[in-house]
């Protein structure tokens, strides 16, 4: 055991950790960022902004009068709610929406360039079939790999 503990110290030693990361799904956090209309389901949005903030993107303040009073009807607590008008297109904003880099003493929003639209469905020929997705307007899409800012361009 005391071999395992040493090399754990030494590998730790070694290995260079980034400066600034974007933080993992599993990772504790104090927001989380969802789309209207909504994709998860009405019980998980009433329970996330109970214990953190919950950032809504929304396209215009109608959607954002239709998100404030579905909140309200069903006694979200409206203090932890942070509306962002900005387009969209999906409700996986954990896949396509902005992204949270991290660092020590830092973090921001980041911008991602999506690459999904341009041919039929976005992917490549020869790509595997799991990599197609349908949006909610059944529109195909790929799930490839997408383009991040070096620069850590601000999303906002």
């Amino acid at each position: 055991m005391k071999t395992f503990y040493l090399y754990l110290l030494i590998s730790f030693g070694y290995t260079n950790f980034p400066e600034k990361r974007i933080f993992a799904e599993w990772e504790p956090s104090s927001m989380t960022m969802i789309r209207w209309s909504l994709g998860p389901p009405p019980s998980l949005v009433i329970e996330l902004p109970s214990d953190e903030l919950l950032y809504v993107l929304v396209e215009n303040g109608n959607q954002q009068t239709q998100a404030y009073t579905t909140f309200n009807n069903w006694g979200i607590n409206i203090d932890n709610i942070v509306f962002i008008k900005t387009s969209n297109y999906t409700h996986w904003t954990r896949n396509y929406g902005p992204k949270f880099l991290i660092g020590d003493e830092s973090w921001q929003f980041i911008k991602q360039q999506f690459n999904g639209y341009p041919k039929k469905n976005g992917c490549p020929e020869d790509s595997d079939n799991n990599m197609i997705f349908v949006d909610c307007k059944e529109n195909e899409f790929c799930n490839n790999q997408l383009d991040y800012s070096e620069l850590g361009q601000f999303y906002i």
